[in-house]
C-alpha cells in the first residue's frame, strides 16, 4: 500500500515539473483583462459588420439568403462556429465561448509555434504582447448587444 502511495505521489511530482506555467499564465490572461475592463469583449456601437455576423449566428438560414453573393457569407469559419455555440448556449454565453475560443487558439498556437522556433521566455513575452494588443483585443469582440 505504502508503495503505491509513494508511486502515485511521484507521479503527480512528475506531472507537476511539466506543467507549462507560460500555458497557465495565458489562460489565465484574458480572465485577467476582463476583470480589469469588462467591456473589452463587448462590440461598440458604430460599425455594422460585427451585427451582420451576429444575424449570421442566430438565423444563419435566413441571412444566406438575405446576404447572398456578399462576402459576410463567405466567412465561414467564424459564421459555422458562432451559429453552433449560439445553438449550444444562451446568446450572451455562445459570444463569451466563441470568442475566447478564437482568442486562446491564437495566442496559445502563437506560443506553442514560438516555443519551438526560440525560447519559452521568448514565446510568453510575445504572446502576452499580441494577446493585450488593442487591435487584436477588439478582433476578439463579442457581437452581443448587453451590456455590463
Amino acid at each position: 500500500m505504502l508503495n503505491r502511495v509513494s508511486c502515485y505521489l511521484a507521479g503527480l511530482k512528475s506531472l507537476a515539473l511539466k506543467v507549462d506555467r507560460g500555458l497557465l499564465l495565458l489562460l489565465a490572461l484574458p480572465l485577467f483583462l476582463l476583470l480589469a475592463n469588462p467591456s473589452w469583449i463587448l462590440t461598440p456601437t458604430g460599425s455594422i459588420d460585427p451585427w451582420v455576423y451576429f444575424g449570421y449566428f442566430r438565423n444563419l438560414g435566413h441571412h444566406l439568403w438575405t446576404f447572398a453573393g456578399t462576402y459576410y457569407g463567405t466567412r465561414l469559419p467564424q459564421i459555422i462556429p458562432g451559429y453552433l455555440c449560439n445553438r449550444l448556449f444562451p446568446p450572451l454565453a455562445a459570444e463569451y465561448v466563441l470568442h475566447l475560443t478564437f482568442y486562446y487558439i491564437a495566442v496559445i498556437s502563437l506560443y506553442l509555434i514560438l516555443k519551438q522556433c526560440f525560447n519559452s521566455r521568448v514565446a510568453l513575452l510575445t504572446s502576452i504582447l499580441m494577446g493585450c494588443y488593442p487591435f487584436f483585443l477588439g478582433a476578439q469582440r463579442c457581437q452581443s448587444k448587453r451590456r455590463r
